[in-house]
């Protein structure tokens, strides 16, 4: 019955729908298991008056009792720039996931939506509260809750931004029931050993560079020129690194100050080296609250030594 009723509610298109707070409630298990695979998202209001985003996952062959556990341990996490997880469904090989609602604008839209109006709000310090909000939400999930959470999937289609241009964090904790069926639009954004190691923290954190890499520059993760060729932004700044003119790739339609860029792009390209050279997120956060230096990011031993690791030699690549 509880799942009939989020079917129902799924199938409609009125913003009037109401599910009782109870419903939403509701975890299930089962001795099968399945991959997920997002179909839709609906948006709805509980009787209370809360607004919701239902967001409505297939099940195939695995993953649905992990599905029901990290749920349930994810519901638990909360911070002002993560998108809250408010309750979970699951039956006839579907999946729910019920979050707080705060609008449907993601920093994707922002930058490269049809909106002018809204572009024209990310001048510099907004875009730089846009990161170091997003710096704190995955600082607090790799360090801050109960165990370590990877979202593994750090992208600006995954960051939703609210009325005031405050972002929230969505689609955390499920990164690893699912990394697998990633689109390669995803793994764009996707540090290159994920395809021989498992998701871990610095994962993530080469992911948040790319997104401040895009925040910044103003740039898509990948451009078409004449003839086919490509020309993707992380391969962009590198080359731009080595030739001396990384500063080039700041928005030129912003007013910012040379030295916070400079530190940004810095940061940007650190958080995009290796990764035992890449800072933690809790450093990073510290960082872009001026309170250290770059070089004081990457030797201090009490916040570098979660990643403290053998160097690998390979090179990056999108």
């Amino acid at each position: 019955m509880i799942y009939r009723m989020y079917r129902n509610a799924l199938h409609s298109r009125e913003s009037s729908n109401k599910l009782k707070q109870r419903e939403y409630l509701f975890w299930f298990s089962n001795r099968q298991f399945h991959h997920l695979k997002h179909l839709t998202n609906v948006q709805g209001t509980l009787s209370n008056g809360t607004a919701i985003t239902v967001k409505k996952l297939s099940a195939t062959k695995e993953g649905m009792w992990e599905f029901a556990e990290k749920s349930r341990a994810i519901a638990g996490i909360k911070h002002p720039n993560l998108l809250t997880l408010m309750g979970c469904c699951a039956g006839k090989n579907q999946l729910l996931l019920i979050y707080e609602f705060i609008g449907t604008t993601s920093l994707e839209d922002a930058l490269f939506g049809s909106d002018d109006e809204l572009r024209a709000r990310l001048d510099w310090p907004t875009r730089y509260r846009i990161c170091l909000g997003l710096a704190e939400g995955l600082a607090f999930l790799h360090e801050g809750s109960k165990q370590e959470t990877i979202h593994g999937d750090i992208k600006p289609a995954n960051i939703i931004l609210d009325d005031d241009l405050n972002p929230k964090i969505h689609g955390f904790g499920f990164a690893k029931l699912y990394h697998k069926q990633k689109s390669e639009g995803s793994m764009l954004y996707t540090a290159p050993e994920v395809t021989f190691r498992p998701l871990e923290a610095r994962t993530d954190v080469y992911s948040f560079g790319v997104v401040m890499l895009i925040l910044f520059s103003g740039r898509k993760i990948k451009t078409p020129r004449a003839g086919g060729e490509t020309i993707y932004l992380v391969d962009e700044a590198e080359k731009m690194d080595r030739r001396g003119t990384l500063m080039e790739l700041v928005d030129p339609k912003l007013s910012y100050d040379w030295e916070e860029a400079e530190m940004i792009l810095r940061l940007v390209m650190h958080c995009i080296d290796s990764p035992p050279y890449r800072p933690t997120m809790s450093a990073i956060v510290k960082k872009l609250k001026k309170g250290h230096s770059i070089q004081t990011i990457l030797t201090n031993a009490g916040e570098f030594s979660m990643y403290h690791t053998v160097v690998l030699d390979y090179h990056i690549f999108i």
